[in-house]
């Protein structure tokens, strides 16, 4: 397979960017318009290049990277890796009735329809609310988690209680997942 068009042109091989171009386009196409098209917006983003230094010199591309890097320190610290990773011994752990497996792909089915729902509704309900309502959520599901395996370990029948941990985490992955 060969090389893009556009790296080609970013390149200044304007040939094998028309070779590629047919390749992928076939024969009977005329490539002028689109190699054409191309060369323009790479001559544009050559234009329009800046340094890493001169892209935050504003204010806003500045509070642009905090709220993105904050976002991405805050969805490491949800816990949703370890939950993730540790589904199975957190339901084995937890007595539940069900099997840890099983428990596990219902999780991971849970997981992949809220993530379809929310990629539908984020525009409609908007991501800063998504956002704050999920996190909300989250954390009262761990909450409850932490609580349910506190118990446990300080020695309280948590046997009436086998269906929060598939609960918790099943409404975690929910929040997790349309925020």
């Amino acid at each position: 397979m060969p090389e893009t068009p556009v790296y080609f042109l970013r390149n200044d091989q304007g040939e094998n960017a028309r070779q590629s171009l047919r390749w992928l386009r076939g024969p009977a196409v005329d490539l002028e318009p689109e190699l054409q098209e191309l060369q323009l917006a790479v001559d544009e983003e050559r234009k329009n290049q800046a340094s890493l230094r001169d892209a935050f010199k504003t204010l806003g591309a500045r509070k642009g990277l905090l709220v993105s890097a904050g976002l991405l320190i805050f969805q490491q610290l949800s816990g949703v890796n370890s939950a993730t990773f540790y589904t199975t011994v957190i339901f084995k752990d937890a007595g539940s009735k069900m099997a840890p497996t099983q428990a596990t792909i219902i999780i991971g089915a849970v997981q992949v329809v809220t993530t379809i729902v929310s990629c539908l509704v984020v525009d409609r309900l908007g991501r800063r609310i998504l956002l704050l309502t999920s996190d909300l959520v989250m954390s009262l599901c761990m909450f409850a988690l932490g609580t349910f395996f506190y118990l446990q370990h300080v020695g309280h029948d948590t046997s009436a209680l086998t269906w929060l941990p598939v609960t918790s985490l099943s409404v975690f992955f929910v929040a997790y997942s349309l925020g």
